[in-house]
This record gives structure tokens, sequence and C-alpha cells, in this order.
């Protein structure tokens, strides 16, 4: 049965054990304003992919109250400093282009710039039931993230959902918690 590490608070030195290597890509993707990708040449070594969650993750998860917390913010500010990550953001925000502008304006103020978001997963079901394998969609279908290192973080035990693709790459927070 699949086991997921499960963390209070998830320190960047936890995270970024999930990246241990650079790979090079040849391409970057940019998320714009408008929710759609730009695909530009990329020059430097590949940076690692966090897909990020955001509802008990970066918030404290009750219904009613999504708003994001700046100290959760500035956590992943770290983990993004000291791993080098771009995000691609897997979260039911994705869904909702006023949930995603809120969110990219919320880590551009918590100092992670727009062009760390590279991404967001294909919407494949209407909750998080299948979220493992929206990543693994995308994983397959970005030919320029080949081979990339990656890790997820989320509420939800993805590893439960596709144990082969999450292993070694999930840590599941607390959503009273967060990040």
């Amino acid at each position: 049965q699949a086991h997921s590490q499960s963390l209070p608070l998830l320190s960047e030195t936890n995270l970024a054990s999930r990246f241990t290597s650079n790979h090079r890509l040849a391409h970057s993707a940019f998320l714009l304003n408008d929710g759609s990708e730009i695909i530009t040449p990329r020059t430097a070594h590949s940076r690692p992919l966090l897909f990020q969650d955001v509802d008990g993750v970066l918030n404290r998860y009750v219904t009613g109250t999504p708003e994001l917390d700046r100290h959760m913010l500035q956590n992943l500010k770290r983990v993004v400093d000291k791993t080098g990550a771009d995000l691609v953001i897997s979260s039911q925000w994705r869904k909702h282009h006023n949930h995603l502008q809120r969110l990219r304006h919320a880590l551009e103020a918590a100092g992670i710039p727009a062009d760390r978001v590279v991404g967001k997963t294909p919407v494949m079901c209407e909750t998080t039931q299948c979220r493992a394998k929206e990543i693994a969609a995308f994983l397959h279908n970005r030919g320029d993230i080949a081979g990339s290192i990656w890790s997820a973080v989320d509420d939800v035990d993805l590893e439960i959902q596709d144990p082969d693709l999450l292993h070694g790459h999930f840590v599941k927070t607390d959503p009273l918690q967060r990040l």
C-alpha cells in the first residue's frame, strides 16, 4: 500500500530533498494573465518542477475562507529560492480565472516572480480524484520537461491515486497546518 509523508509544517529542506540534480530543457513555458501559456527558448539549466496545490497548502482550508496565508506564501518562497523550482499550478484554483489571478498576485507580493509559474495541469475531472492523472498528463504532454526533477505538494493523498507515479515525488500537508 502506498505510504505518504504527512508533515504538519513542510520545511524547505524536506522539499529540497526531492530535487537532487539539474537537467537541461530546450524551452520554458510561461503562464500569462489570461491563463494561456507561451513557450519560449530556455538557455539556462532546467529548474525542478513543483506541482502546487493551494487549499490546505497555502491557506488553512476551512470552507468559506479561501484567503491565502502570507506566512505560507513566504514558506513557499523559501522553498522556491532554495530549490530553484518552477511552479505548476495543480490546484482547483487553476479552474477559475479570478482565483488564478489572486494566486498570481499573492505569489508576486511574496516575492515569487511571475515567470516562476510555468504552467497549470490540464483539467480532467471536477474535483481532486484524478489530480495524479492530471500531473501525469502534464508531464507526458510537455516534451520540453522530459526528465525533469519534480515534486507535488498537496493536502490530498495523491500517492494513493497513482503510487508508481507519485512515490518519492509527493509531500502531503495537513490541511489545517498548511505548507
